[in-house]
């Protein structure tokens, strides 16, 4: 049998953020009220969040043969599971350098694929 979810999450999950903590937040920082409604869903998803991202990084840390959840586990599942920042162009080019030339020669493709492209839809 399927376990029932709430809002597409399970039900029962670890509570690592309280109600107490979001509304002190807002009260204290944002000077304004919120309602208890408001911080359900909220709670729910970033718990939610909070443990997925922990799971993963533990499995990342295993097969790495580490015990120890460490920042080279964390940002990859960070950025799986919450989303990627948009980087500057000085930004792209450090990770790119880390490529293989390999890999290197297929991005160039892919940018001159792209470039070709957009000069005959323009055209």
């Amino acid at each position: 049998m399927k376990e029932p979810t709430v809002g597409g999450l399970p039900p029962k999950q670890n509570k690592f953020l309280k109600p107490n903590t979001i509304t002190r937040y807002v009260i204290d920082k944002l000077k304004f009220r919120i309602s208890q409604k408001a911080i359900t869903p909220l709670l729910e998803r970033l718990n939610f969040i909070i443990s997925t991202v922990l799971t993963e990084s533990k499995a990342l840390s295993e097969s790495a043969r580490r015990r120890t959840i460490t920042a080279e586990d964390m940002l990859p599942s960070l950025e799986k599971h919450v989303g990627k920042r948009r980087l500057i162009w000085d930004e792209i080019l450090s990770e790119l350098i880390l490529q293989s030339p390999a890999d290197l020669g297929k991005v160039s493709k892919g940018i001159n694929d792209y470039i070709e492209q957009h000069k005959l839809t323009k055209k």
